[in-house]
């Protein structure tokens, strides 16, 4: 388990479930690693879910589906940014034939909403969306890697597994290519004068916890306090829908409206 910095994180829980039972669970070492020992054989049916939690931290959700008759290994299933687009390492292992893989990758939206579509039959080729990223089944030894060519965008990946009976499916994963700013900054709300609704970006160069937006009139009146939370490094749109904090909707104009971090803050109009 590592961070937006790829540092290790020490003492994320992590666990390993199907539905609602309990595979296995354990914390990371300083190394942001765990060893997680299942008390049956990860076969059958279904699909397996892993978890990554801490708190201060972005937690993690990921998936695994798993064929009848399959016994998975896969020790692990990463997508980084990386020079010249996103580099996906895996290692697997399998106790029958295993043919080699393909990779998908899913764009997501702006408004997220293909984020979470599902995988159809039994490929993921069966599901439009997801466009194959490789021409030839990638084939070698563990540890694998394969560097796919995208520019800026948030993206999602499967990996198929191919055997000589059912393909075995793990992910999604995601990641984010947008350039991480170097600084923190504010930028200009749009539109300016508000009117209906107004968009306020800014930038994290890294992982910003207690995040908040106060909106203010030009007395200096508070009208609006929206907790952000955290999030990770990068720009984070915020859509202020010009309500105050008791849910009435106020006049179109100019606001003041300021950005508190722990380590920032600044104020624009």
């Amino acid at each position: 388990v590592s961070d937006t910095t790829r540092a290790p994180v020490e003492g994320a829980l992590v666990g390993l479930y199907k539905k609602d039972d309990v595979y296995c669970a354990g914390t990371t070492n300083s190394e942001g690693k765990v060893e997680l020992e299942p008390t049956r054989l990860l076969t059958g049916e279904g699909t397996m879910y892993v978890t990554a939690t801490k708190d201060g931290y972005l937690g993690y959700w990921g998936e695994c589906t798993l064929r009848s008759g399959e016994d998975v290994k896969i020790s692990h299933f990463v997508a980084r940014k990386a020079d010249g687009g996103v580099r996906l390492s895996w290692s697997a292992r399998h106790d029958g034939e295993l043919l080699g893989f393909n990779l998908y990758r899913l764009k997501v939206t702006a408004s997220g909403d293909n984020d979470s579509l599902p995988v159809g039959g039994d490929s993921v080729a069966e599901t439009a969306a997801w466009a194959k990223i490789n021409e030839e089944l990638i084939v070698g030894r563990a540890p694998y890697e394969y560097v796919d060519g995208v520019g800026e965008g948030s993206y999602r990946y499967k990996l198929e597994a191919i055997t000589r009976t059912d393909p075995i499916i793990v992910g999604p994963i995601g990641v984010d290519t947008k350039a991480i700013p170097k600084a923190f900054a504010l930028s200009q709300n749009y539109p300016n004068p508000a009117s209906v609704s107004t968009k306020i970006s800014f930038g994290l160069p890294t992982t910003t916890n207690n995040i908040k937006l106060r909106i203010y009139d030009l007395s200096g009146r508070e009208i609006k306090s929206i907790n952000v939370g955290s999030r990770s490094a990068g720009i984070v749109n915020v859509e202020w829908n010009l309500t105050d904090d008791a849910g009435r909707h106020i006049p179109s104009g100019v606001y003041l409206y300021r950005l508190d971090t722990p380590n920032f803050s600044a104020t624009k109009r």
